[in-house]
């Protein structure tokens, strides 16, 4: 009911594993659709699925990891309370809606083309999503000061998608890759794809770039290159990462 509802206003939707962020569509976000047919075969086949719901096409969620983080504006957009008692709040944007980590201050990300988020009365193992104002079509742009903030591109200094966190980040990845012992470094491989794809699908980090440092430094700890592939596009699958 709550998918169809978002749907019937024009949001892309998809089902979400039960207390999960990760999708259960053959394609991950990019089956997001507004086609009710659809959504209700889905739903009738996972009754419990989470709702994932489609960013970017004018849409804008900024993702505040705490609810300090944030000044009212004169603009009151719809806004949820995420689990972590953070907030998921609603604009409009015109133009590329860009999803980036902490470019707007630290733990404040942004979700927009490429990325999608969780919608109430979905849950995960630690609480639920829920609504302070519903989201519906009247959504507020998103203020100048802050747009003009995202479409800095000084702040593209790695790669492609690649952000100064994201390579740190990266970077803890492979140092735990590393480490891994023999008997267990497959097992490791496929874990740290699996990090490195949700870091993807943040968009912190270049699809390519990570694949390419996993490949290199399975290789170095003496994996083979007929099995380190696999492993990486299963981790990165596992992430919604196609």
């Amino acid at each position: 009911e709550n998918a169809l509802k978002l749907a019937r206003m024009g949001y892309r939707v998809f089902p979400c594993a039960p207390y999960s962020k990760l999708p259960i569509t053959p394609h991950g976000y990019k089956d997001a659709t507004t086609d009710l047919s659809q959504i209700l075969t889905w739903w009738h086949d996972k009754p419990k699925a989470n709702i994932g719901l489609a960013t970017g096409a004018g849409l804008l969620v900024v993702d505040l990891d705490r609810t300090d983080s944030w000044q009212r504006t004169i603009v009151d957009p719809p806004r949820c309370v995420t689990p972590s008692n953070g907030f998921h709040l609603y604009f409009r944007m015109k133009g590329r809606a860009p999803t980036t980590a902490c470019k707007l201050g630290p733990g404040i990300d942004t979700r927009g083309d490429g990325g999608y988020v969780i919608v109430p009365p979905s849950r995960l193992s630690n609480g639920k999503y829920q609504w302070i104002e519903f989201l519906n079509g009247d959504i507020p742009l998103l203020p100048e000061e802050i747009k003009e903030k995202l479409e800095n591109r000084r702040y593209e200094i790695f790669p492609q998608d690649t952000t100064k966190d994201g390579y740190g980040e990266l970077c803890r990845i492979l140092g735990r890759l590393l480490l891994a012992t023999e008997g267990n470094r497959n097992d490791i491989l496929f874990r740290c794809a699996c990090r490195a794809g949700g870091m993807v699908q943040s968009g912190i980090l270049d699809r390519d770039y990570a694949f390419q440092a996993l490949s290199n430094t399975a290789m170095l700890i003496g994996l083979t290159s007929h099995e380190v592939p696999r492993t990486i596009e299963s981790g990165l699958r596992r992430a919604g990462i196609y």
